[in-house]
């Protein structure tokens, strides 16, 4: 979501997606500290979706070059542009791996473009286990209309040593 949170105003503008069976999907607010409220919507053809309101708000509603970047009255208009973020996921083989691993990453979607935490930006990676603990990988992605996305996926890192029992049929054993 653009904004997840009001910002510390009582009157922001909002605008929520709803699926078929009426569960939200996403939603945002839109405002800054002042009284900011929608007063119409549209989506275009390639699914951009466009409020206008009005603002009195002296902050973060304007971006710097644009037509008006600070309030000129008591309150003015404003229209602003979002896009449906696209569906993204990091697919895994597993999710706790042994020191010393190899292990791969991969996007769960066809993208236009990729960024990982790790600074690649290909579609999947390969990690090797160096230590033992807890993992955050971040991918961000982009579809072919510039909308982006992220998603998160811990992976942990056991040192593996030992025996571990899986199941009473499947043991490995560790050196």
């Amino acid at each position: 979501a653009y904004l997840p949170v009001q910002c510390g105003s009582t009157f922001d503008a909002f605008l929520q997606k709803f699926d078929s069976t009426g569960a939200r999907k996403w939603g945002s607010y839109y405002g800054a500290s002042g009284y900011d409220e929608s007063r119409g919507a549209a989506i275009d053809s390639k699914q951009f979706i466009y409020i206008c309101g009005s603002s009195s708000s002296n902050d973060s509603i304007a971006s710097a070059g644009t037509h008006q970047p600070i309030k000129g009255g008591g309150y003015d208009g404003f229209a602003v542009k979002f896009c449906e973020p696209p569906a993204v996921s990091i697919l895994s083989q597993k999710d706790t791996v042994c020191k010393n691993d190899v292990y791969s990453l991969a996007s769960g979607g066809t993208h236009s473009s990729y960024s990982w935490s790790t600074g690649a930006t290909t579609s999947s990676i390969s990690v090797t286990a160096l230590s033992t603990g807890s993992y955050t990988f971040t991918l961000t992605v982009t579809d072919s209309v510039g909308c982006p996305a992220s998603a998160k996926k811990v992976i942990v890192v056991d040192p593996c040593t030992g025996i571990i029992e899986k199941s009473s049929a499947d043991l490995r054993l560790y050196p």
